[in-house]
């Protein structure tokens, strides 16, 4: 009876006592690790591999043009404008689409469109070659993200769908900033030759994605009385006759326009002309930025759980307020001590990037019939398109009047929209207002 007690001593006292650090970090990493399904992680897998060749590309576009080829500024800022001024007319197209032959279909097609543009850069002598083959990439680039967007969340739980967003955020930014890191050496030497693998690589990963697509299966689909539906309401008409999806929309043009685009084109040039930061410490605040999103996107996921989703975006216009707050005060100190305001700033900045996309996303996705599912991706993406064509030229205009001015502006704008979204918040049905617990 003794050794009987003594055993149950010890196992009781095991139970008890604390878990090592080690146990406890395990525990808490697999709680912040969502179980998804397996269909979503293959697309998850594609989706690094886009980012990274996407990575490898993007920072570089310019200057092949203009070093290698010999484009002048000019020209070649019109050759990467035309990427995203094609994708935004072809993006509604794609979400007809869609609807009409399933999202796999459409995402393997623009993945290899894609492929097609990047792959035939290398080629590029003259001007008009480099606006045909950035305009094919665009055509693909307009097709990827309403259908990736329609295959994602079709086969996630909705219960889910915010734990797939984050995983989305950030394995894409791990993989842009992987990518670009990747892309810097080869091309350290500046031989055309290097620009080449860029390109080829860039092409290949959106094969290797095309491919990982023949793995997962095609989301519920519609039936036939969904698709009379369908023709019978009109389509587009259908979903801008959706009130409070289009508030949303509204609202995240406004977001983008006013936050995510004066600090991605406009932070740069005002951290070296007016802050007089060095191009290694503004390529620091960016990596710290990316890292920040890889890092907090899914515990700042997993905290939003049980809360209401305008709630959230009200509370993300705020913390970056407060990271517009410290690009101001930056000004007002040595530059010594500036870059590291300003990098403070990107990652107060990244934890309200992050929740973005798991508040709003999956209330757009249920918003949405599953028969025009298509046609609301294609709108919330162009929303992002919209919110990117304005936000930079505004931002820039301001900040050659009055560089400090555009922080409080963004600031006043920003908040100005968070408070727009708690008044949505009382139209948006019962069971779509909170971030669903998992």
């Amino acid at each position: 009876m003794l050794d009987d007690a003594i055993v149950v001593s010890a196992v009781t006292d095991a139970v008890v006592q604390p878990a090592p650090p080690a146990g406890r970090l395990r525990r808490t990493a697999g709680a912040l690790v969502p179980a998804l399904p397996r269909s979503v992680w293959i697309l998850q897998a594609g989706g690094f591999t886009n980012a990274l060749g996407s990575g490898l590309v993007f920072p570089f576009v310019l200057i092949y043009l203009h070093d290698v080829r010999g484009f002048g500024l000019g020209a070649a800022g019109l050759v990467a404008g035309t990427f995203g001024f094609v994708g935004i007319a072809a993006t509604p197209i794609a979400g007809s689409l869609v609807d009409r032959v399933g999202p796999q279909i459409v995402l393997r097609t623009s993945l290899l469109v894609l492929a097609l543009g990047y792959g035939l850069f290398p080629l590029v002598r003259t001007p008009w070659q480099a606006f045909l083959f950035m305009a094919i990439a665009g055509i693909g680039n307009g097709g990827f993200w309403p259908s990736q967007s329609a295959l994602v969340n079709g086969l996630t739980p909705a219960e889910c769908r915010h734990q797939t967003s984050a995983v989305a955020r950030s394995v894409y930014n791990g993989g842009l900033a992987m990518g670009g890191a990747i892309g810097g050496l080869v091309v350290a030497g500046g031989a055309t030759s290097g620009f080449t693998v860029l390109f080829l690589l860039d092409a290949l990963t959106y094969v290797v994605f095309a491919c990982l697509t023949l793995l997962v299966p095609e989301p519920e689909r519609r039936s036939p009385q969904a698709a009379a539906a369908d023709a019978s309401a009109g389509g587009y008409r259908a979903v801008l006759r959706d009130r409070i999806f289009m508030a949303v929309i509204g609202l995240n043009v406004i977001y983008v326009a006013a936050a995510y685009a004066p600090f991605e084109s406009a932070l740069p040039l005002y951290a070296h002309q007016y802050l007089g930061l060095s191009p290694r410490t503004i390529g620091l605040i960016f990596l710290t930025n990316m890292l920040g999103v890889v890092l907090l996107q899914l515990p700042i996921a997993k905290l939003l759980e049980g809360k209401r989703r305008m709630a959230a975006l009200a509370a993300m216009t705020g913390i970056m307020a407060v990271a517009f707050g410290l690009l101001l005060g930056a000004s007002a100190v040595a530059p010594a001590a500036a870059g590291g305001v300003v990098v403070l700033a990107s990652l107060v900045f990244a934890s309200g990037e992050c929740v973005l996309g798991p508040a709003q996303g999956p209330l757009a996705v249920q918003l949405a019939p599953v028969e025009l599912r298509g046609r609301y991706m294609a709108v919330l993406t162009n929303s992002y398109a919209v919110g990117f064509a304005i936000g930079p030229p505004l931002a820039a205009a301001i900040l050659g009047v009055w560089p400090n001015g555009l922080w409080i502006m963004a600031t006043v704008i920003v908040l100005l929209a968070g408070a727009a979204g708690l008044v949505l918040d009382r139209r948006i049905p019962e069971a779509l207002r909170r971030t669903p617990r998992t």
